[in-house]
């Protein structure tokens, strides 16, 4: 990982103004620890990022989380709680907040500029001189597991598929051309999730109150609404449906997409 994650920085270092300092940190659990579910790693990202923020004497931390990847909806109706993280939601940020102004006693603010846009609308910011970072980059779940070098990504999972749904939204398919994934995606048990939630993300969008059809079938929605209006949680996910058409079309699961769709 660091390997990979070395070549990320380079590159962007390459094509930006500002310098790209890398934060190196190690964690040493104890033995026998009940914690294994990894939740408790986005409180330690981000406190890792608000003791850089005031290292450096700053009272503000940038968060570049897009708002699919924030609010992170469950794909399936079983998957509850911790089972869907929320290390990016906008709740958990506007705690953190809280407990670090707390702590120093001062106000200390976290930014999340882009929480309204989708992860192809942000993709399609950058400019193109950042490819070559980008395709360095990776968002396999299972990427890394295996520990030897150049593990290619295996495609299915759903942080592969968010990935490849935000390159293609975005028009930037020469991304993905050069990836050699282990697994198709067609056919994936992830796959088939995502595209279920797409299907009722649809159903609710086509009703007479989006929003409302949005709360009932997705309730975990509500706590994104203090820090968001509802308008632009509806615009969100509205630009997030219409994106998947391009990546459905890639992995050639036509025949799935026309049933989500309503067809045979």
């Amino acid at each position: 990982m660091h390997h990979v994650q070395r070549g990320v920085i380079a590159s962007l270092a390459s094509v930006t103004s500002r310098a790209v300092v890398p934060l190196r940190y190690r964690v040493n659990l104890p033995r026998g620890g009940a914690e294994s579910s990894q939740r408790t790693r986005g409180l330690l990202f981000l406190s890792a990022g608000v003791s850089a923020a005031l290292a450096t004497r700053c009272n503000q931390m940038i968060i570049s989380e897009n708002g699919i990847g924030s609010i992170n909806l469950p794909y399936v109706r079983s998957q509850l709680g911790a089972q869907a993280t929320r290390s990016m939601h906008p709740n958990t940020i506007a705690l953190m907040e809280v407990l670090v102004s707390r702590v120093i006693g001062s106000s200390f603010e976290i930014l999340a500029p882009y929480r309204a846009l989708t992860k192809a609308e942000l993709l399609a910011k950058v400019p193109q001189e950042a490819d070559v970072a980008l395709t360095k980059t990776v968002s396999c779940d299972t990427g890394f597991a295996a520990r030897v070098t150049n593990h290619s990504p295996c495609g299915r999972c759903t942080s592969c598929l968010l990935r490849r749904q935000s390159i293609y939204g975005a028009g930037r398919h020469r991304l993905d051309a050069g990836v050699e994934y282990r697994y198709p995606a067609a056919g994936s048990v992830a796959m088939s999730s995502m595209l279920w939630q797409v299907m009722r993300l649809r159903e609710c969008l086509a009703s007479g109150d989006p929003w409302q059809s949005l709360a009932e079938e997705f309730p975990e929605i509500l706590f994104a609404e203090p820090h968001m209006t509802a308008r632009e949680i509806v615009r969100l996910y509205q630009c997030y449906t219409d994106e998947w058409d391009q990546l459905v079309q890639a992995v050639s699961v036509g025949r799935a997409w026309s049933y989500e769709k309503g067809g045979v």
